[in-house]
């Protein structure tokens, strides 16, 4: 995810035929300080495109680039992007309704599905200042 907030191109390797313009979408990044970075919605139907040229520096690995031409893809549109307030995995984890997210299952997977109760919790966890999240 760039810094800039324009829609970027997302790879699609599973649920494809359940993703929908409109929809919304979390962006979690794994690593060391694993989380929830992002909030977006889906601005385009999944398709298989050619990566935008102008994401290509973001891939390290070639072989990354080229799975956007083998699986379908999306243009996200970030709605709220929190990276220096993240909602982290060790939060996550310690979160009744969020500790049974799929991307904990899978974390090197690419798309998971959130119930309506997990988007919500995410969305009021992202809105509650700071002092108050760590007493949930």
């Amino acid at each position: 995810m760039s810094e800039t907030q324009e829609p970027e191109q997302w790879l699609i390797t599973q649920h494809a035929r359940l993703i929908r313009k409109s929809d919304l979408v979390v962006i979690w990044a794994s690593g060391k300080k694993a989380g929830v970075y992002a909030l977006g919605q889906i601005i385009t139907r999944p398709a298989k495109n050619a990566l935008n040229p102008n994401q290509g520096k973001y891939f390290l690995n070639k072989d990354d680039i080229d799975k956007f031409q083998q699986h379908f893809s999306s243009y996200v549109e970030y709605l709220n992007v929190f990276l220096k307030k993240p909602l982290l995995l060790e939060q996550c984890n310690q979160d009744k309704i969020l500790m049974d997210m799929q991307v904990f299952a899978n974390p090197q997977g690419t798309n998971f599905r959130l119930t309506a109760e997990q988007w919500n919790r995410i969305l009021e966890l992202q809105t509650k200042p700071l002092e108050a999240q760590s007493s949930s």
